[in-house]
């Protein structure tokens, strides 16, 4: 079973491991730095803080932490946020997690907070992503100016949305 809980500073450990894991961010937008464990905590300090343009999820199967998931940039007169999600650890990825992870976040983004549309960034390259976004609803927007630069060279970021009117049931 999974689900959706605010971030704790428990989740510390679990998410500077994965945050150490060079191999996690290929198959991310952003950029791989190394990183202090103490930052980690700091990061996570901060993320839990209150924030009205933010809402940040760990992604528990059977209580366990498996992933992150956040909701950013919220603006409420628009009705948008941007969405980033993954699933740590590699033994825990295609077994259909990140697929029920996006939908408790759809759910969460046009019920609990009633947002119109919800936006997200993802590598070209990764192509079980975007299947999984398509499958959620997903349309392609276009491409972001900036590319990614990747141990495997520079990549185009996609941008994708989900407008609440074209969500499927």
């Amino acid at each position: 079973m999974l689900s959706l809980r605010p971030l704790e500073l428990q989740d510390a450990d679990a998410i500077f491991r994965w945050h150490s894991d060079p191999e996690l961010f290929e198959h991310l937008v952003g950029d791989y730095r190394p990183v202090q464990r103490e930052n980690v905590r700091e990061w996570l300090a901060r993320r839990m803080a209150s924030s009205d343009i933010e809402r940040n999820y760990a992604i528990c199967r059977s209580g366990e932490h498996v992933g992150n998931l956040y909701l950013r940039d919220i603006d409420w007169e628009k009705g948008c946020a941007e969405l980033h999600v993954f699933i740590g650890d590699a033994s825990n990825r295609g077994q259909g997690i990140g697929t029920e992870a996006m939908r408790l976040a759809l759910d969460q983004a046009f019920g609990a907070l009633a947002l119109k549309e919800v936006f997200l960034h993802v590598l070209a390259t990764n192509q079980s992503a975007i299947r999984l976004y398509e499958r959620c609803g997903f349309t392609l927007q276009g491409k972001r100016a900036a590319p990614a630069e990747k141990r495997c060279g520079t990549v185009d970021v996609l941008r994708m949305s989900l407008r609440k009117a074209k969500r499927e049931p």
